[in-house]
């Protein structure tokens, strides 16, 4: 399980303003129980979906584990789907075409007798293939409002946000720090996703203009470094062009070439450490999102010193401070983007560390 143990893949969502105020403890869990995961009525139903536990999957009733940790709420989105594969599909609806066409001496069928025996093969089919389950962990910050979805998928986080709005009464939307910046700029300012690839850019600036140091303020520092793999994207549609880097570090020549062909970054790994702490992972700038985070050592191991709950909240509050981290960098970047001394200073330092060496 991703926030229990093992790299972190998640993507980040707030409510909207209208949004109520978050529910207390014993409403939150009622909720929960009101839409949690239960057996598909019809054999033929394609996708069942609701809520279950975390830390016990099988525990729909939130009765072992309550979902409030403190400030946090934990809990599953489990989807089970039935899937039939469109070649046995397509072979036993012909064989059904055949067999009325024979029992009713029939040389063709009509385009609306061909649709109902494909939609009975297609139900007979379902039900008799097996419901495969899925699980994505949700973390809710609730002072924040802040929630934390473990995967990617678009379908599958449009399914959570639905039932979340059904369950809570709540609107969430998709959480990215460069959406109110690129409002901030106005019409004529760079779209949200164009501003998030700006920041990952001049991010690759920052973390060699100090051998990897970027300082958060004056007392506070970390050190980030672009490592292994960065991909870049130039044009917009069917114009876009992608440039995919390998590398064992950031000195990657074909990278800063395409940097110089006025590319941005969409997607790298990257290796943050603040402290005694180290994390890596890959940060994809069009919507704030984070794959395969490696968390602290301490996180990760199993040491007997912690007990299961202590774990697992311990590594919710890292990840936190890996994106609270990634926040606070995109301020200082933004604090100069939107001055004039983004193209009277930034952009020509840039342009100079550019160039070839």
């Amino acid at each position: 399980m991703p926030i229990q143990k093992g790299p972190l893949t998640f993507s980040l969502f707030r409510p909207t303003r209208e949004a109520p105020a978050p529910p207390d403890p014993e409403v939150l869990t009622d909720r929960l129980r009101s839409f949690s995961f239960r057996e598909a009525v019809s054999r033929s139903e394609e996708k069942t979906i609701g809520w279950t536990g975390l830390e016990d999957i099988l525990d729909r009733d939130f009765s072992h584990y309550p979902p409030s940790r403190g400030h946090l709420a934990l809990f599953c989105l489990r989807i089970d789907r039935k899937q039939v594969s469109p070649a046995l599909l397509r072979f036993r609806t012909l064989e059904a075409q055949r067999r009325v066409k024979e029992e009713n001496k029939q040389e063709r069928l009509s385009r609306h007798q061909q649709g109902l025996l494909r939609e009975t093969v297609r139900e007979e089919l379902l039900a008799g293939a097996p419901a495969v389950p899925a699980l994505y962990e949700a973390c809710w910050f609730m002072p924040q409002g802040r929630v934390l979805f473990c995967t990617h998928t678009d379908k599958i986080c449009d399914d959570f946000t639905l039932l979340f709005r059904d369950t809570f009464s709540t609107v969430l939307e998709p959480y990215s720090p460069w959406d109110e910046a690129a409002a901030a700029l106005g019409p004529e300012g760079p779209a949200p996703f164009t501003l998030g690839r700006e920041f990952l850019t001049w991010l690759w600036f920052k973390s060699e203009e100090r051998a990897g140091t970027i300082a958060l303020d004056r007392k506070e520092e970390v050190e980030l470094a672009f490592i292994r793999r960065v991909v870049l994207e130039g044009g917009e549609g069917d114009y876009a062009e992608t440039v995919v880097c390998h590398g064992l570090n950031a000195e990657l020549k074909e990278g800063r070439e395409a940097l110089r062909r006025s590319k941005k970054i969409r997607e790298a790994r990257l290796s943050l450490k603040q402290d005694a702490d180290a994390w890596e992972f890959t940060f994809k700038a069009d919507r704030f999102r984070f794959q395969s985070m490696k968390l602290p050592a301490d996180a990760e191991g199993d040491t007997g010193i912690k007990d299961d709950e202590g774990r697992l909240l311990e590594r919710i509050h890292l990840a936190e401070r890996a994106v609270s981290v990634m926040e606070r960098l995109f301020a200082l970047f933004f604090a100069v983007r939107r001055t004039p001394a983004w193209t009277a200073d930034e952009i020509p330092r840039m342009t100079r560390w550019l160039q070839p060496q």
